[in-house]
């Protein structure tokens, strides 16, 4: 999914309820394990359990820190009853950073 999507991460939802993340980053540091093996395993086995998350209305700024103190790339929004709609990466703020800059130098 990732690969086809071309994502860094998937989040695990149970009853509309973040239950895990599953990055590139868990990839890379805990598949210490042939393929052959790794394929038939459950993502559950791999993702970081209960990630942090941030709430809709949390600024850019709180994000990043949030990403800096916990060394993460992605980090789970989700709404005021907790139920994930969507994912914020450190690319996407730099997207957003770039983009504004680009516009102020017009």
């Amino acid at each position: 999914l990732m690969v086809d999507q071309s994502i860094g991460c998937v989040l695990v939802v149970e009853e509309e309820k973040i239950v895990g993340i599953f990055t590139e980053r868990d990839a890379l540091y805990k598949l210490n394990t042939s393929f052959h093996r790794f394929k038939d395993q459950p993502v559950s086995e791999f993702m970081t359990k209960e990630p942090q998350s941030l709430d809709l209305q949390a600024k850019v700024v709180f994000a990043l820190q949030r990403m800096d103190l916990g060394g993460f790339r992605h980090i789970p929004i989700v709404d005021a009853e907790g139920h994930p709609t969507g994912i914020i990466s450190v690319r996407d703020i730099l997207r957003y950073l770039t983009d504004k800059l680009d516009k102020s130098e017009v």
